[in-house]
């Protein structure tokens, strides 16, 4: 759709200089394999994350976006406050992490008292446009974003092995969509899965000890899970891309061992106590 023009190119002209500016924002990089993200169909995907291989750069608006998405799902807490008690939220997140603290995902919180007496669940809220919002509320999450139903079985399978906090049995979840348009909402109760939960964590295993690319999923660039994929230059048209974050998970000298990241530097060799950060030493692997 043709975006219309307005009559003020002024005020286009401070628009646009708002959205170039978002894109001049640090870029932060990964810390971990994500369980918000685990459940995307494609290994690969998630070892180019996790590696910290540039994405395909965003457009202003969609990282203002993401902004007003963070700002939307803080009001919801609010909201469901107004009526049940929510514990462990905003900046006291719950953080679980396994494979030495390779795999991690923060709760948006646990509520109580969801059927009227002392039973807590696991908290997760998102949000999204009209048409998502519709596809959520005619199919459910499990059948509309796999991600977010993965995330919740990792967040309920784990709060019950780590017993957090006492929290020795969350085996359900309340999953609450808020419509950005409207602020209509969609709730849903979620039942944990153990074979889900298993899944994931060995998919996360898998992630962090291959020493290459995994199997891509798509079979073609313009496969619908490759055409909209943030790595997908990397897949197809990796002779034209030019890593410029350089941090240990994209350098050659990286030594992977079981669930154990070495640097593997002649001069200096060492174990990596934290992922993500940068080296003066880096050189591009080959990521054939």
């Amino acid at each position: 759709m043709a975006e219309i023009e307005t009559i003020d190119p002024v005020g286009d002209r401070i628009k646009c200089e708002i959205f170039e500016a978002a894109t001049r924002q640090p870029r932060r990089t990964s810390r971990s394999v994500s369980m918000s993200t685990i459940g995307h169909p494609c290994e690969r995907q998630a070892w180019y994350r996790f590696r910290n291989f540039d994405s395909l750069p965003m457009d202003g608006r969609v990282l203002l976006l993401f902004t007003v998405g963070d700002v939307i799902e803080d009001l919801a807490v609010k909201w469901l406050s107004n009526r049940y008690t929510i514990a462990h939220a905003g900046t006291d997140q719950m953080m679980f992490e396994d494979h030495g603290g390779l795999f991690r995902g923060y709760a948006d919180g646990i509520i109580h008292g969801v059927m009227g007496g002392d039973e807590r669940w696991i908290l997760e809220i998102k949000s999204a446009g009209a048409s998502s919002f519709r596809k959520f509320k005619a199919n459910g999450v499990e059948a509309s974003k796999i991600e977010y139903y993965v995330q919740l079985q990792c967040y309920m399978g784990y709060a019950s092995l780590q017993c957090y906090m006492g929290y020795a049995s969350l085996d359900k979840a309340l999953f609450v969509m808020v419509n950005k348009d409207n602020s209509d909402l969609y709730c849903e109760c979620v039942q944990f899965q153990p074979g889900v939960f298993y899944e994931a964590k060995q998919k996360a295993a898998r992630v962090i000890r291959s020493q290459s690319p995994p199997d891509r999923t798509g079979v073609k660039k313009s496969d619908p899970i490759c055409k909209f994929c943030d790595y997908k230059s990397w897949c197809w048209d990796k002779n034209m891309m030019v890593q410029y974050t350089k941090t240990c998970g994209s350098c050659k000298y990286l030594l992977v061992n079981n669930l154990t990241m070495w640097c593997d530097h002649p001069d200096h060799p060492f174990l990596i106590d934290k992922w993500g950060q940068g080296c003066d030493d880096w050189e591009e692997m080959d990521h054939a």
